[in-house]
């Protein structure tokens, strides 16, 4: 049942356990370290510090409060992949800042911040390449967006040329297409532009503003046995569901853009031969077939 569930489905990508390994040793420590410095003025007590995954209907989560002292501040965080962070002040008087920081979280980075005002433009980030990028690719687009707001609509299309010269110009970069789909990103969007990073260590995160833009359907399986199987969509929780159900699910994304993340406790023999097979016939789809344990 599960390779006839499998037949009818396609990937023009394919990924084995060990390639994946593969493709993320690169950022094997998964420790963000934020080093701070606050203009005296801004009269900053202490920052607190909220997370979260990337769905605008889920409330941040506070996971702690960083002191400043003569202007500086350091925070480190152990972080299992990306996450939205943001750091809202609370002022000497108790008030509470009139502007939030927030940016990307990446485990593995060292991040600096110049806290120079109270504005989306008012602090710079800096520290490891990909907060350099990101901050390059913000100067760039603070003024491009500026010029497109004063001519009020006649420069949209320079406005949108300059964005895809500036992405060929720098290509692959995950700092500034990761400021673009943390910010930028809308339901107009074409997420082709993340096909060079996404199969990385951002994968989860673009997943998910694909998902919140109507642009891709995630859905994770796992195989305990044959005939025992547990389905989750768009990452919600996994339910065991029967491979008829399967079938039947999986054909009511058989013409749109889906992700299927298989994961099994063992090797199962016809499993490869399977995806490989079906990778020929819906050029819609992408399987990715991992074999872990349940829940890891």
């Amino acid at each position: 049942m599960i390779a006839l569930a499998l037949s009818a489905f396609a990937t023009p990508e394919f990924k084995t356990a060990s390639n994946f390994i593969e493709q993320t040793v690169k950022h094997t420590d998964n420790i963000f370290m934020l080093k701070g410095k606050v203009a005296s003025n801004l009269n900053v007590n202490r920052y607190l510090v909220y997370i979260w995954n990337y769905n605008p209907n889920e409330m941040p989560q506070l996971i702690d409060s960083v002191d400043v002292k003569d202007g500086k501040f350091d925070f480190s965080i152990n972080l299992d992949q990306p996450y939205s962070g943001m750091l809202k002040a609370i002022k000497n008087d108790g008030s509470t800042g009139t502007f939030n920081l927030e940016f990307l979280f990446v485990p593995g980075e060292d991040c600096k911040i110049d806290v120079k005002g109270e504005g989306l433009n008012e602090f710079v980030l800096s520290g490891s390449k990909f907060y350099r990028d990101w901050q390059a690719f913000a100067q760039f687009y603070e003024k491009t967006q500026k010029k497109a707001i004063a001519l009020n609509g006649a420069g949209d299309d320079e406005y949108f040329a300059s964005l895809a010269d500036y992405n060929r110009r720098h290509k692959g970069e995950e700092g500034s297409l990761m400021y673009q789909c943390m910010w930028l990103a809308n339901s107009n969007m074409d997420f082709s532009m993340f096909d060079d990073i996404q199969g990385g260590r951002f994968k989860r995160y673009i997943q998910h503003r694909k998902i919140q833009y109507n642009k891709e359907t995630v859905i994770d399986i796992h195989i305990d046995s044959e005939d025992r199987l547990s389905c989750g969509i768009n990452h919600a929780k996994l339910e065991p569901i029967s491979p008829k159900d399967l079938m039947e699910l999986l054909a009511k994304h058989r013409e749109e853009p889906t992700v299927i993340n298989i994961t099994s406790e063992k090797e199962f023999d016809q499993m490869e031969h399977v995806l490989r097979e079906a990778s020929r016939k819906n050029e819609h789809l992408r399987i990715n077939y991992e074999v872990k344990p349940k829940g890891n």
